[in-house]
């Protein structure tokens, strides 16, 4: 499973995220993220089908150190099942959606 990434001068980069953010990509999905820390990052979430529980913990710690360094974390296009896990874990798709605020 590959995280893709994708270059955007104007926003920072683009990571789009993979199918599915279970235990079996939460390594590498914390790697990405490490490599784009420090720069405004959009995760593409339109084709994410699964979000598991360890993949929201990184999820959430990359949000709050992204919002302590002054930097833009965010979802662009979350799927509607990225929504439902988000929901069924206890965590509103507000934190991280493009445009809102923690």
């Amino acid at each position: 499973m590959s995280l893709n990434g994708n270059a955007n001068a104007e926003d920072g980069s683009v990571l789009t995220l993979p199918t599915r953010l279970d235990s079996a990509a939460a390594e590498e999905f914390r790697s990405q993220l490490l490599e784009r820390q420090g720069q405004p990052l959009r995760l593409d979430g339109q084709d994410t089908t699964l979000l598991g529980g360890r993949c929201l913990e990184i999820l959430v710690a990359a949000r709050r150190s992204w919002s302590k360094a002054g930097q833009q974390l965010s979802i662009t296009r979350p799927s509607d099942a990225l929504r439902r896990d988000l929901r069924l874990l206890g965590v509103s798709a507000d934190i991280i959606e493009e445009g809102r605020e923690s």
